[in-house]
């Protein structure tokens, strides 16, 4: 197991409210503040604003614009320079290797299966912002 990081803020991207909460309450109980959206559009919309975040933990499939569309325009750039070495976490219930590699190519640096384990999401978080904050 990881040491655990200072507290974070963590974006929060999932239109499940059940799924949300739930991630969201382990994540607060680990000491993170967590802001959570409902959907891909809400996300790019703050992303693009000053708000500031350490990590962003996104569902795959979501309305509007889908998690793995959100990860493919901040890799990019385009409106969001400032955000394109933010880590990425992708939630999904796709576990299939072609689903993941999927995910990894449209720049999340890691997947996370649903459903998943407190420890699993707590260890992909800190590993995801430990790293970053070493490069």
């Amino acid at each position: 197991m990881l040491k655990p990081v200072t507290a974070l803020t963590i974006l929060l991207a999932e239109d499940n409210p059940i799924n949300a909460l739930l991630c969201r309450t382990i994540l607060e109980k680990a000491g993170h503040q967590v802001r959570v959206v409902g959907d891909g559009g809400e996300a790019l919309d703050l992303m693009r604003s000053d708000w500031r975040c350490d990590i962003a933990v996104m569902d795959v499939e979501m309305p509007w614009v889908s998690g793995i569309k959100v990860a493919q325009l901040i890799r990019k750039g385009e409106g969001l320079e400032h955000r394109r070495s933010m880590p990425l976490l992708a939630m999904t219930g796709n576990v299939r290797p072609e689903d993941v590699q999927a995910c990894l190519e449209a720049g999340f640096d890691e997947h996370l299966p649903k459903p998943f384990d407190r420890l699993d999401l707590e260890e992909k978080v800190t590993r995801l912002v430990s790293h970053a904050k070493a490069a």
